[in-house]
């Protein structure tokens, strides 16, 4: 389907699905196909080429629609590209994925459900990050975002853009 030979697993797992042997075949021959598209998509993120690792991470997804990294490197470059929507999106499936590995995910779509006016949305994913990462790397963030919401949920925080930051550095 994919590549020569994870056509072949999957008809021999479809024959004898408890023959492990075949299932771990299926997984290397797909890290093979998949490693160096991996690979051009985060050298294409690190260059700020986003639409070109955009591309690769949904191609890679293809093959290895479980790798909850993936929907995170994807998320990154369409927040990077200023796509919240749709990195939201693939937060979310990050999350779903790998829901200890991706906690972090829970504060950044808060963050984009808080730029688009989904207060409530955005205070229950802060509170449900507060919940399971006491101690995560955007917790103080969420504290705040949650207590600013609180006192004033008409005031939610936006996202600055590129263009914004670097007009507010020539301001400077």
């Amino acid at each position: 389907q994919f590549v020569p030979g994870i056509a072949d697993y999957n008809a021999a797992i479809g024959l004898d699905g408890k023959n492990k042997a075949y299932s771990d075949a299926r997984e290397s021959v797909k890290k093979a196909k998949v490693d160096p598209i991996i690979a051009a998509a985060i050298a294409k993120h690190e260059a700020k080429d986003y639409a070109g690792a955009i591309d690769g991470y949904q191609q890679a997804l293809q093959i290895q629609p479980t790798n909850a990294a993936l929907w995170f490197n994807l998320a990154s470059a369409q927040y990077a590209r200023e796509d919240y929507a749709r990195a939201r999106d693939a937060y979310q499936k990050a999350f779903e994925v790998d829901p200890k590995g991706q906690v972090d995910d829970l504060y950044l779509m808060g963050v984009i459900d808080e730029h688009f006016n989904r207060v409530p949305v955005a205070q229950s994913e802060y509170l449900k990050y507060m919940s399971l990462a006491p101690g995560g790397k955007y917790s103080a963030q969420a504290k705040e975002r949650n207590t600013a919401l609180n006192k004033n949920p008409n005031d939610p925080q936006h996202i600055k853009g590129a263009d914004e930051i670097a007009k507010e550095k020539v301001g400077d």
